[in-house]
């Protein structure tokens, strides 16, 4: 009877609970379809991390993700990788007779996210140096999304430096001592989830500081800076290869600003302020803050006048004491 008494009582509780659960159900069901409607697909290049030779992170060769935006949707791109396992054209690692060889280490910015390969930093730079230099050139593109400064550390020191190369230049943008995408890239589910469960991803992107909370001292970026740049200065050393570094983005501190130039002249190495120097208001995709195809112009443009006198016989990349003037168009 007692028992009998207790079913009873518990049923309207659990209609109840069923009821809830479906109107949870239906409500998360239009969220989604709501996202579904306004957000990309993330379709980020493949990564496989960690990389079989020690890197944190590295692109899987040989894939293509098509592209429609981070959080509102953007035009299709090709988010693509090479069979070597960087973006951008195929080259061999001996660098050709008479060619001018730059590699760009850095981060999406370097990559060319929300781009097409051909639309990237690297690739508007390379004709601009040809034209400028009256000699072969290329640029190859190492950039990785989610690389920080220890990691394009070893972006060039375990990879990029394989390929033969007369200068290196690290695009140093200012989220560059945030952790690297590493932990994210190496969980399937949650990567999965991000990807194909867009309630999911808008949540994530409002939560992202306290799901993947910085591990690091803010105040040892001094520190960070002086054994990064000193690590790029050793390498390309090694490698006979001149070395510059380019502040990308407005972020930057003064004292990092000053950092980078006190290094610059112990390390002898020359360095390039993109917020300073181009003086030009750079587009950026909406919402994604990666600089659109025109931005990555601007960008070339700007180094491209930086970097012409390096490529005379017996030349050498110097620090700009004014704004470069830019090409017509």
């Amino acid at each position: 009877m007692n028992e009998h008494k207790q079913f009873a009582l518990r049923g309207p509780g659990r209609r109840l609970l069923w009821r809830v659960a479906k109107v949870l159900a239906l409500t998360l069901c239009v969220v989604e379809v709501v996202f579904r409607l306004f957000l990309g697909n993330l379709g980020e290049p493949l990564i496989d991390a960690p990389a079989a030779d020690g890197r944190c992170m590295a692109l899987r060769p040989g894939t293509v993700a098509d592209y429609t935006g981070y959080l509102l949707k953007v035009p299709l791109v090709r988010h693509d990788v090479n069979a070597l396992g960087y973006r951008g054209p195929p080259r061999p690692v001996a660098k050709p007779p008479q060619a001018f060889r730059i590699l760009l280490i850095g981060d999406s910015f370097t990559y060319g996210h929300g781009v097409e390969a051909n639309q990237a930093i690297a690739a508007q730079l390379e004709p601009l140096l040809a034209a400028r230099m009256g000699r072969p050139v290329e640029v190859l593109n190492f950039g990785i999304p989610g690389l920080n400064l220890e990691s394009s550390v070893d972006q060039y020191r375990l990879f990029a430096a394989k390929w033969q190369h007369d200068m290196v230049i690290y695009l140093f943008f200012d989220n560059d001592f945030e952790p690297p995408s590493c932990r994210e890239m190496a969980s399937p589910k949650f990567l999965w989830m991000m990807k194909h469960v867009y309630a999911f991803r808008g949540v994530a992107a409002l939560l992202w500081p306290w799901m993947f909370p910085s591990d690091f001292d803010v105040a040892g970026t001094q520190r960070r800076t002086q054994a990064g740049l000193r690590a790029f200065a050793e390498r390309s050393r090694t490698a006979g290869a001149q070395l510059g570094v380019v502040l990308l983005g407005g972020g930057h501190t003064a004292k990092t600003r000053q950092e980078v130039r006190n290094l610059a002249a112990q390390l002898h190495f020359a360095t390039f302020d993109v917020f300073q120097q181009c003086r030009q208001h750079i587009p950026e995709i909406p919402y994604e803050y990666h600089y659109t195809v025109e931005g990555n112009g601007i960008v070339a443009n700007c180094l491209a006048s930086w970097l012409t006198p390096a490529a005379a016989p017996g030349g050498a990349i110097s620090q700009p004491t004014s704004p470069p003037s830019a090409d017509p168009r």
